[in-house]
């Protein structure tokens, strides 16, 4: 018994897979990994406004991606995912917050202007009460006096005769923070703690990470079958 073979596709084939791989390959895969890059960020930046309450623009604005070069070497090509904001990785895998020797300055809803009773607070303090337009002078020496209370109340009557709008206050209660001082009334715009914090994890970028690297064989798929559709090969 004898067989014959027609190798005219076989040779066809075997020039063109090699012409693929020459012009075409790395493009492709280039393409794929930028496009499951992109998708990964989304993703990442999705979590993050799912998992966390958004106060600011910088948060979501920091998670990035990179893109690799199309005409780069398969074995050379990467991308990166991720934040530039140290903090976010804290909360990712959580951890301490060390004290500082300034103490660590939180927002309350009144400096936000979210009312008394906002949980949780949603926004940053802005205008007047922006942590970059206060300015805190000296408070006025108390001499002799000894109570909280009174020294407090000294410090209030004494940012109110220079014009001042904040003043730094320690209450009895072992709170301390930067007040707001209006005509009749004061309020805490920024509490100020000196205490180890310690951040559970809550997870936003390796659920995003994970789905992004499921869904990646698909991207290469797509960017394969557009390339042998556009250079004609395979047919």
């Amino acid at each position: 018994m004898s067989f014959r073979v027609d190798r005219k596709n076989i040779d066809r084939y075997a020039r063109e897979l090699l012409l693929f791989n020459e012009r075409v390959a790395k493009e492709t895969t280039a393409k794929a990994l930028n496009r499951t890059a992109k998708g990964a960020e989304l993703l990442a930046k999705r979590s993050l406004r799912k998992e966390m309450t958004i106060r600011n623009k910088w948060s979501v604005g920091s998670i990035k991606s990179t893109r690799t070069p199309l005409g780069r070497p398969i074995d050379k090509q990467f991308v990166l995912v991720g934040s530039l904001q140290p903090y976010l990785a804290k909360q990712e895998s959580g951890g301490v917050l060390s004290r500082t020797p300034q103490g660590r300055r939180i927002t309350t809803p009144k400096g936000s202007r979210e009312g008394a009773t906002a949980f949780p607070r949603k926004k940053v303090a802005t205008g007047r009460s922006a942590p970059r337009s206060i300015k805190l002078g000296k408070n006025p020496k108390y001499g002799r006096v000894k109570k909280r209370g009174l020294k407090n109340k000294m410090a209030v009557q004494h940012a109110r005769k220079r014009g001042r709008k904040h003043v730094y206050m320690e209450l009895r209660n072992g709170r301390k923070g930067i007040f707001r001082v209006g005509k009749q009334s004061v309020v805490m715009v920024h509490r100020i703690m000196n205490r180890q914090v310690t951040l559970k994890p809550r997870p936003w970028f390796e659920p995003a990470i994970d789905t992004a690297r499921k869904a990646a064989p698909s991207a290469f798929r797509l960017e394969l079958q557009k390339a042998i559709d556009s250079s004609g090969i395979f047919r």
